[in-house]
């Protein structure tokens, strides 16, 4: 993220007494809530990972949950725009299925984006006894990295790229970590 769109950095943090880490940014001070950075168009962006060792080689980790937010104002609870969520112990969480939604779980990879449109109200409140907002629909996707989401920003968005890069070089440089990732994948599974 550094080499492309922000100068704030990403920080692993170990939960002391578990197996957990947090990947997000690192807070300018000692602020507790910190999870959105702003971007040079005045935009902000969140970045989260919630990491655990992998069970079959605890020198490595897995993904246990991660989600991806862009948000076109200050306040990122009512401003945001686009999130990306991952989050794949839902899939086997039975209290979750029968929590608020007798259909089933939503997929474990999905995105949500927060919009309004007259006809989805329209549409929705006439198959459903309880009115859902289309931001808290869960629009199944694959499981995006990290990289793609930067690379989203720059594409759709045109979020403005640091140091003179250009939007070329800053793809490259995405592609390049997105390969190298895939690569390091691709071998622990052989």
């Amino acid at each position: 993220m550094t080499a492309t769109i922000t100068y704030t950095p990403l920080r692993l943090e170990l939960v002391e007494g578990t197996n957990t880490a947090y990947l997000r940014f690192r807070p300018p001070s000692e602020i507790e809530d910190f999870r959105y950075v702003e971007l040079e168009n005045g935009c902000w962006v969140s970045i989260y990972q919630r990491l655990v060792p992998n069970e079959e080689d605890p020198r490595k980790v897995n993904t246990a949950e991660s989600s991806y937010s862009y948000s076109l104002g200050p306040n990122p609870d009512e401003h945001w725009l686009v999130r990306y969520d991952y989050e794949p112990d839902k899939e086997h969480d039975e209290e979750s299925e029968n929590e608020s939604d007798e259909d089933g779980p939503y997929p474990i990879a999905h995105v949500h984006v927060n919009a309004h449109n007259e006809t989805y109200d329209e549409f929705i409140t006439s198959i459903k006894d309880k009115y859902s907002p289309l931001s808290d629909i869960h629009l199944p996707t694959k499981r995006i990295s990290l990289e793609e989401f930067i690379q989203h920003l720059i594409v759709e968005f045109k979020v403005p790229l640091l140091y003179g890069k250009t939007k070329k070089e800053s793809l490259e440089i995405l592609d390049e970590h997105r390969r190298r990732f895939e690569a390091r994948r691709t071998d622990e599974r052989l």
